[in-house]
């Protein structure tokens, strides 16, 4: 399994191989020219919240037409605009917002598998490794969900869509914006300063 994954720094994040010293992938961090100095790269290490060595045992990972199981999380790929009329669907059901955190320059694979842990939805930003290895565009977001949430996410979606909330987006060129109903009601609340 471990074989089959080209990112040393994904195999030691998810804990798939151990590292030497709790010290070396802050090292590594540092070295890769991530952070100014050695202390930034301990704080990041440690907000990363790395899964203990051991923990994962292993990953499978497969298109979801040709599953052979049941998956834990589901990712889907898309644009700024698509993975935010998802965030929509599973806000509809859930009430709760999506949270994204991002290094700026990698670990998704960490960022992807938090789903798992979390039991939330996340948006997740490909990160450099993803990118050069994965061949994820540069255009290009995550949605990585719990698996258990896809019927009220698809139903979301179909609800949100027929309130107007849709992609793509549709532009409004014409110099004055309506006001749809909603919007007025709330207009009509506003106090001015």
């Amino acid at each position: 399994m471990t074989e089959d994954i080209n990112c040393t720094p994904c195999l030691a994040a998810l804990g798939l191989k151990k590292l030497g010293c709790e010290n070396d992938f802050a090292t590594y961090l540092l070295d890769m020219g991530y952070f100014k100095n050695l202390g930034l790269a301990e704080k990041a290490t440690k907000e990363l919240s790395l899964p203990p060595s051991g923990e994962i045992d292993r990953l499978a990972m497969f298109p979801l037409d040709k599953a052979l199981v049941d998956p834990d999380i589901v990712l889907i790929y898309g644009t700024p605009a698509q993975m935010a009329r998802l965030v929509s669907g599973y806000v509809y059901h859930f009430g709760e917002l999506v949270e994204s955190h991002t290094t700026g320059f990698g670990f998704s694979c960490l960022a992807a598998l938090k789903s798992y842990w979390t039991g939330k939805p996340a948006l997740v930003h490909p990160g450099r490794g993803e990118r050069i290895l994965g061949g994820t565009d540069e255009i290009e977001m995550c949605f990585s969900c719990p698996a258990k949430y896809l019927p009220q996410l698809l139903d979301g979606l179909e609800e949100t869509h027929k309130k107007g909330t849709r992609y793509p987006v549709q532009s409004y060129i014409l110099y004055e914006p309506p006001m749809i109903p909603p919007m007025k009601t709330l207009n009509n609340k506003l106090n001015s300063s």
